[in-house]
């Protein structure tokens, strides 16, 4: 702008007349007294950034600082802007005296199989008879005289193993001794994830029998066709009736506790 033969330079917000007098040039705010920010600044071109800690987000004002606060069982992920769940089960002050589980902001201790946990939450005691059918994965509505314990699909094993455990916690393995209990059994697991399923029949002993039970296995519970001699030991898929089968296969199984 032309002023009685002086030129008026008008600068932009940020800016200021530079000493030439000709140009404008970058103000630094951030040496400003009044930029506003609560912790650090940035300048920038026309302009300033207000900065916060590496564990801190800018609020929205632009101006102050506010950190992350993460619920219990959380902590503050590497960037610094989200929170994410701690696996408590590698620390070292865990107290669970078998297993520990991971959760969302959390952690449960389990116990082995043929155990149940102690009321502190943290600690297992074998299963004793009053306990089996309140706490085992089910038991048959109206029958008081047995419950079963499945073993999920992450403890497997042998026919010969499944047995071993099973007795280990004073249980046999499964047996049908009538229909209703195999409908029973059918139905409970049919939505499970396994493809083998030991139950107690086998004919270790030349013929096939139910074992700890010294009972005949029915014709009624074969699969049609079987056995057919393709192994000496039985098991289940599902809502099938029993196959005959090697008895080194590895499968899922249910022990079966019977009071006397």
């Amino acid at each position: 702008m032309d002023l009685n033969g002086y030129i008026l330079f008008q600068c932009p917000d940020g800016y200021e007349p530079a000493t030439s007098g000709n140009q404008c040039e970058n103000i630094n705010e951030c040496e400003l007294e009044d930029h506003g920010c609560e912790k650090n600044c940035t300048d920038t071109l026309g302009s300033f950034t207000c900065v916060c800690d590496e564990d801190e987000f800018l609020a929205l004002d632009g101006k102050n600082c506010l950190k992350f606060i993460c619920p219990a069982g959380f902590e503050l992920s590497a960037s610094g802007t989200e929170c994410e769940n701690i696996n408590e089960c590698v620390l070292d002050d865990i107290d669970c005296e078998k297993n520990c589980t991971d959760t969302n902001g959390s952690y449960a201790c389990t116990c082995d199989f043929g155990e149940i946990l102690d009321e502190d939450g943290k600690n297992c005691h074998p299963l004793i008879d009053s306990e089996r059918c309140q706490f085992s994965w089910w038991s048959p509505e109206g029958r008081i005289n047995s419950c079963y314990m499945y073993s999920t699909p992450n403890l497997t094993a042998d026919w010969g193993g499944a047995r071993n455990i099973c007795a280990e916690n004073s249980m046999n393995l499964l047996a049908f001794e009538t229909e209703e209990e195999y409908q029973f059994i059918a139905e409970t697991t049919k939505d499970e994830d396994y493809r083998l399923l030991w139950t107690g029949a086998n004919k270790l002993s030349g013929s096939w029998e139910w074992e700890g039970l010294d009972l005949p296995v029915s014709s009624s519970f074969w699969k049609p066709g079987r056995p057919d001699g393709s192994g000496d030991c039985g098991y289940v898929y599902h809502d099938s009736r029993i196959f005959d089968y090697g008895c080194e296969n590895i499968g899922v199984f249910i022990c079966e506790f019977q009071f006397n």
